[in-house]
């Protein structure tokens, strides 16, 4: 009748003392326990689980909130070298070129049609009117001294 040994995950046949058998059973070696039986508890693999299984969620849970903190942060930047855009342009001119020294409307406001926007500068058309009444003037006094 042969003897049958079942070895545990955590015990280690030792095989340097090898055991004579003489009525032809099978040899068993001198069995050394590494760890604590796995009647006293937990082995150290499972421990290892057991900690994986509680830290793998929080660092999972970790990486999704950066994850969310970043792409709130980043989602209203537009980085490229090559950028177009849709969008609708409505020129605005004077009929005058000028310094425009204040504006009485601010962006995207919604306006009526002969609505003030911007104050030129009225200074370089005074400029030219008194030039303009000058060369009168003095148009005036060559037409009457002929």
């Amino acid at each position: 009748m042969s003897q049958e040994r079942v070895v545990d995950f955590d015990e280690q046949i030792v095989l340097d003392d090898r055991p004579k058998v003489d009525d032809g059973a099978a040899p068993t070696g001198k069995i050394k326990d590494q760890h604590v039986s796995p009647d006293a508890g937990r082995s150290a693999n499972g421990e290892r689980m057991a900690r994986v299984k509680i830290i793998a969620p929080i660092v999972a849970v970790l990486l999704a909130a950066v994850g969310a903190l970043a792409y709130h942060n980043y989602a209203g930047w537009e980085s490229t070298d090559d950028a177009q855009i849709d969008g609708y342009i409505n020129p605005i001119s004077s009929r005058v070129a000028g310094y425009v020294t204040h504006v009485y409307v601010d962006d995207n406001q919604y306006v009526k049609a002969g609505t003030l926007l911007a104050q030129i500068d009225p200074k370089d058309y005074e400029v030219a009117v008194a030039s303009a009444e000058a060369t009168l003037a003095n148009d005036q006094a060559t037409a009457d001294a002929s």
